[in-house]
């Protein structure tokens, strides 16, 4: 998968609950976590291998204002099989139907009811509504079906990330990021657990983990500014929800993932092994090159740090059954593929990917349909509708 930019704007402030799964030993394994996906080969038999097919594709760089996407903060398919898109640049959300004919736009840019200043997510919650973020106006906004708005719950100004890896459980409890340290900066370090009447319950802090940066510090009047570039094929930290409300984690220097409970206990491990994969001089090289504007403000790449091969995952993700979807890496001029795990952590098998998609935001899978973004030579955005198809057993 290819993977943006994520755009973070830090405030001051944060909610934060009862806080739990603080560095120490609560946060490491439980010897007794349940363990699963360990083995080499896939429950899957030649002929049973799920296929990724094209539907739709919803947008392009030369279509109507309805159909040209800026920045696609994310997306969701509620009852009726229909497909809503938001934009955080354009202030809006897109209804498209199931072959990506575009049927309403809802929203504008602004403060008042049904506008928005920054759109960084939607989420579908189990009554069928649509859970819209607006974080310009700190506000989440729910819709019903059909494009009405029923209601505004505020949200408290804290961390923004756009695209918003937050979620809606199967139980309609509400996943939002959060700082622990509001004044400290560092982004968001914590997840806020709120019930279905939008009241915060309790706090889940995220491990620590240091990425890789290099880095240079410029004076600017009176204050310093520090700009930074992640180390190329350096290992990052990726954390999702799943529908039941647990917290999974992955570091991608290896194939490993865990599930954290708020309690702050790891109760599974899914993993498998899986061989190095090289990093070429061609992609080093572009690598480097691709750091630019970093070096012509002063800043030094040290090649040395750049490691000689890739992380082992890209991304992963989870649909509506609780199903773990993983990309992992591969090596130059091999096709992506997702490997597909049960709840239990049971491998299944790897699934070809048709089209190349990005990781952030999320491929979002509900019932026989993915959907994700994609982009053209240029870095236009656009959605790909694909169906999943299952050969019985």
């Amino acid at each position: 998968m290819m993977r943006p930019p994520v755009l973070s704007r830090l405030s001051t402030l944060a909610v934060l609950g009862i806080l739990v799964c603080l560095a120490g030993p609560a946060c490491r394994p439980d010897p007794q976590a349940e363990r699963g996906g360990d083995s080499t080969g896939g429950k899957w038999k030649p002929g049973e291998e799920w296929r990724l097919v094209p539907e739709a594709r919803i947008g392009s760089a030369e279509g109507s204002e309805a159909n040209t996407f800026a920045m696609v903060a994310g997306y969701a398919l509620d009852d009726l099989d229909r497909v809503w898109v938001v934009d955080a640049q354009q202030q809006n959300v897109r209804v498209f139907d199931r072959r990506g004919a575009h049927l309403r736009t809802i929203g504008r840019k602004g403060g008042g009811p049904e506008e928005f200043r920054w759109i960084s997510g939607v989420a579908r919650r189990p009554d069928g509504t649509l859970l819209v973020l607006d974080t310009g106006n700190s506000r989440f906004a729910v819709y019903d079906t059909t494009g009405t708005l029923v209601a505004t719950r505020r949200r408290n100004p804290g961390v923004s990330v756009t695209p918003w890896p937050g979620r809606v459980d199967s139980r309609g409890r509400l996943y939002d990021v959060g700082m622990t340290h509001p004044l400290g900066g560092g982004g968001a370090d914590a997840l806020v657990r709120f019930d279905s009447a939008f009241q915060p319950v309790d706090t889940f802090r995220l491990p620590e983990f240091e990425e890789q940066f290099f880095e240079i510090s410029r004076k600017q009047g009176l204050n310093r500014q520090v700009d930074r570039v992640r180390v190329p094929f350096s290992a990052s930290r990726f954390w999702r929800i799943d529908p039941e409300g647990h917290v999974w984690i992955a570091l991608t220097d290896r194939y490993r993932f865990e599930r954290h409970t708020f309690g702050g206990t790891v109760d599974r491990v899914v993993e498998r092994e899986v061989g190095p994969v090289r990093v070429t001089a061609a992609e080093r090289s572009a690598a480097l090159g691709s750091n630019e504007d970093f070096a012509g403000k002063g800043g030094r790449i040290d090649a040395s740090r750049i490691p000689d091969t890739k992380p082992a995952l890209v991304s992963f993700f989870f649909d509506d059954q609780g199903r773990l979807w993983a990309e992992p890496e591969v090596a130059a001029g091999e096709k992506p593929g997702l490997d597909v795990f049960e709840p239990t952590g049971e491998y299944l098998g790897r699934v070809r990917l048709p089209v190349a998609v990005l990781s952030d935001p999320a491929p979002l899978v509900r019932g026989d349909r993915m959907v994700a973004v994609t982009t053209d030579g240029d870095g236009v955005q656009s959605l790909v509708v694909l169906r999943i198809e299952r050969p019985s057993p």
